[in-house]
């Protein structure tokens, strides 16, 4: 399975390194990745949202405080207040008899309208390739969630999909967060909205995370799901919280890949693709799972750093996140579909027959 992993994605390298022109970005460094063992065993509870408990996740070492790779600047646009940037993503998938609904939150990470989130939400736009049943994800924005913009999916992680197409079909699925990331683009508005010339969206911060940031005081948003309609989860309220970075753990990489974030009145479903911005107005991180309440407070959260998708995505398309976040994305997301949806969908496809 590998190999046939590492020959799909080869054909994807190929074609967009034929977009490269057409794509502003930084290359990062080579970096070497240190092996950590995980400590304990992954819980979580109800779908649609993962929670995880932070003990199954090991400490980072002591030798990785100050590594600093490129950070993601922002192109000159009107000042906008950063939770403009949050919006609420819902999706349905119709079958004969069944219908599967899914809310989120993700973040506008470039002004030509990427939108950062979860591959637990973005999955469902794969569902659409299967020819059993049909598929609609919007944006909704607003303090109140309203249907503003039709997405498609731009990338999701590979990796992500291998190994965790089970969960789609079941009520209680685990995990720890590792590549649970996608980047969807708006394409069309929804009623009179229309596409901006423009988005104004978050900046990213991608910088490898200092140890000293634990402590630090950080802002949250999210569109929790006990706050839209009970039937169809939408009309979801937007909501914020301020809280502080209690840990840093890893994935194995011995890098800050993990923040474990203090209880706030954030911490439910809904809120999983959120970001995590610094005081500086950056975000540094996404909002994944929930925490360990008992540990980290009542309504605690973790999220995966900015920092860990930038690492990983580079990884599996030899471009880093500002590369794959601007440029032309409608080709981007063609040559996506071509050579790798077919078999992402295969994958889910599988796991609910």
């Amino acid at each position: 399975m590998e190999s046939f992993i590492i020959a799909i994605l080869s054909t994807y390298l190929a074609a967009t390194n034929n977009l490269a022109l057409l794509i502003e970005g930084l290359v990062l460094p080579e970096e070497e990745n240190q092996t950590v063992e995980l400590a304990g065993s992954d819980t979580y509870t109800i779908f649609p949202e993962w929670f995880v408990s932070a003990t199954s996740l090991s400490d980072l070492t002591e030798d990785n405080d100050s590594q600093v790779a490129s950070v993601i600047g922002a192109v000159d646009l009107e000042p906008i207040v950063w939770t403009d940037a949050v919006v609420n993503i819902y999706c349905q998938y119709f079958t004969p008899g069944q219908v599967r609904s899914m809310t989120g939150t993700g973040f506008f990470v470039s002004s030509d309208g990427a939108i950062l989130t979860n591959a637990h939400i973005a999955q469902f736009l794969l569902l659409e390739y299967l020819d059993k049943g049909k598929t609609r994800c919007f944006v909704g924005t607003g303090d109140v969630s309203e249907a503003t913009y039709e997405v498609s999916l731009l990338y999701i992680s590979p990796t992500w999909i291998l190994a965790n197409s089970e969960l789609i079909a079941t009520t209680a699925p685990s995990g720890n967060g590792a590549s649970d990331f996608a980047i969807l683009y708006a394409v069309s508005g929804i009623g009179e909205a229309e596409l901006p010339d423009q988005f104004s969206y978050l900046a990213v911060d991608t910088n490898l995370l200092k140890r000293d940031v634990t402590a630090d005081t950080v802002h949250i948003a999210g569109y929790p799901a006990s706050t839209g309609s009970a039937d169809d989860l939408s009309g979801a309220i937007k909501n914020t919280a301020t809280t502080t970075i209690a840990k840093l753990y890893t994935l194995g990489t011995n890098y800050a890949d993990i923040l474990a974030l203090l209880g706030s009145p954030l911490g439910e479903r809904g809120v999983s693709g959120g970001p995590v911005v610094n005081e500086a107005g950056q975000a540094i991180g996404i909002i994944s799972t929930l925490g360990d309440d008992i540990v980290q407070g009542e309504g605690s959260l973790n999220a995966i750093s900015i920092s860990y998708i930038n690492r990983a995505i580079t990884k599996e398309t030899g471009y880093n996140l500002i590369t794959n976040i601007n440029g032309d994305l409608d080709a981007r997301a063609q040559i996506f579909e071509t050579t790798l949806v077919p078999w992402l969908a295969r994958e889910l496809g599988e796991a609910l027959e």
